[in-house]
């Protein structure tokens, strides 16, 4: 994965919050929710643990949706939503005004990703 140095940058530039509650992820049924991602897919470079989960439900069903609709044939596989408790120390703090300046379309963003109800 080719990652851009001027957009980790500027997510390191900005301020930190510290986030707790209750988080969604989305799995295949045998996977355990908790173990991380590590093969250096879509966000993280290989061997550096990542979990990928959302606030909102609709927002890890999304995540997923949008990543194996990319995949040909699309994967029948069953798939399970895991309750996490989380806390987080030093979370980038994202606001939709500042987005922009990360290079995200905000019209994509309201619009939503093609073959994912809103």
């Amino acid at each position: 994965m080719i990652h851009d140095s001027e957009l980790l940058d500027n997510l390191a530039a900005l301020p930190t919050e510290t986030l707790e509650g209750i988080v969604d992820r989305v799995t295949s049924t045998s996977r355990d929710g908790t173990a991380s991602s590590n093969s250096g897919r879509r966000w993280s470079f290989a061997n550096v643990g990542v979990l990928y989960a959302r606030f909102a439900r609709d927002g890890a069903r999304a995540e997923v949706v949008s990543y194996l609709s990319l995949l040909t044939p699309l994967p029948r596989k069953l798939l399970r939503v895991h309750r996490i408790q989380t806390a987080t120390s030093k979370t980038p703090h994202l606001e939709t005004g500042g987005l922009s300046g990360l290079g995200v379309d905000i019209d994509m963003e309201r619009v939503g990703w093609p073959g994912v109800a809103a």
